[in-house]
């Protein structure tokens, strides 16, 4: 096993600083200003009507952009995190556990930026990821609660947007939600919560499938590992024979080539969307860039194939 070196910390911390340099000069903030005839211009000036007959106008868009943007933005606050934690001595459990948070992040960015889909249903995903993460909250905000009685301390309403507010913007917007029965793998029938006909996937789904877009299938099972401190994560770097640790250099460079991934390929999303051709070109280059980075420092050849 080569150790992580000093030259490597040094690499490391380049490699993700430039990263994140490069997607907030490509996405400063959640502005963003779609090119004339790009998919998210054209989204922008969509005919559909509200439940009240008005004009949705651009604003469910808007918000539906920003909301892509903060989930790029926590991909960036994990390789920024990944950066200060990063010395010769750091095991591999900490920057797989930060890039398995970048990975779940960046899925759910390229979820709602998938192309092609349509306002209407980039829309609906927006408020199906917001009603999942309302949901989420009550239910924490429920057992924290129930541990308070009779003076429960927290509600809902302090934590915005609550699952009835989104299921209101939902309505006023006229969009359709129900429950649809499917039918799972095992032979069974499950009630889905569905907005527009389309579903949130589990996060399972959604992090595997965009592991598997970023060209790392397989790497979110070792990173959930990490995540749940499991055996195997917890004792990577350990001898077994002389308990000493020491750390492994491929396995914090995939850490944090993939967290990068995780930002830098959502972002490309987005310029798509957002027909951002000049940027898009910058992206490329950034792009053939690392790829020398990662040759110079002598990494698998599989990691730096086209």
């Amino acid at each position: 096993m080569a150790l992580l070196s000093p030259a490597d910390v040094d690499q490391i911390r380049n490699y993700l600083t430039a990263a994140r340099t490069d997607v907030l000069q490509w996405l400063p903030d959640l502005e963003w200003n779609p090119a004339w005839k790009s998919e998210a211009a054209a989204e922008r000036a969509n005919t559909e009507t509200r439940h009240d007959g008005n004009p949705w106008g651009e604003q469910p868009l808007i918000w539906t952009d920003a909301t892509a943007w903060l989930f790029i933005s926590a991909a960036v606050d994990c390789i920024d995190a990944i950066c200060f934690c990063i010395t010769t001595d750091t095991p591999t459990l900490v920057p797989n556990a930060l890039t398995r948070v970048a990975l779940e992040a960046g899925a759910q960015a390229s979820w709602l930026l998938q192309p092609g889909i349509g306002a209407r249903s980039r829309v609906a995903r927006r408020i199906l990821v917001h009603r999942a993460s309302a949901r989420q909250i009550r239910d924490t905000l429920r057992a924290v609660n129930s541990q308070r009685r009779p003076n429960p301390r927290w509600r809902t309403a302090d934590y915005p947007p609550t699952v009835q507010a989104v299921l209101r913007e939902a309505n006023d917007l006229g969009l359709r939600c129900q429950y649809d029965e499917q039918p799972t793998d095992h032979g069974e029938i499950r009630r889905q919560f569905t907005c527009e006909g389309q579903s949130l996937p589990t996060t399972t789904r959604l992090a595997s499938d965009f592991a598997a877009k970023i060209r790392s299938p397989g790497a979110y099972s070792i990173w959930s590992n990490a995540v749940h401190a499991g055996w195997s994560a917890v004792t990577a770097d350990w001898s077994p024979a002389t308990l000493t640790r020491s750390t492994d250099r491929e396995s914090i460079w995939a850490a944090a080539i993939n967290a990068a991934a995780c930002a830098v390929d959502p972002c490309r999303d987005a310029l798509i969307h957002l027909g951002s051709s000049a940027r898009l070109a910058q992206w490329n280059q950034s792009h053939a860039r690392n790829r020398r980075v990662l040759q110079r420092m002598n990494l698998p050849v599989d990691w730096t194939s086209p």
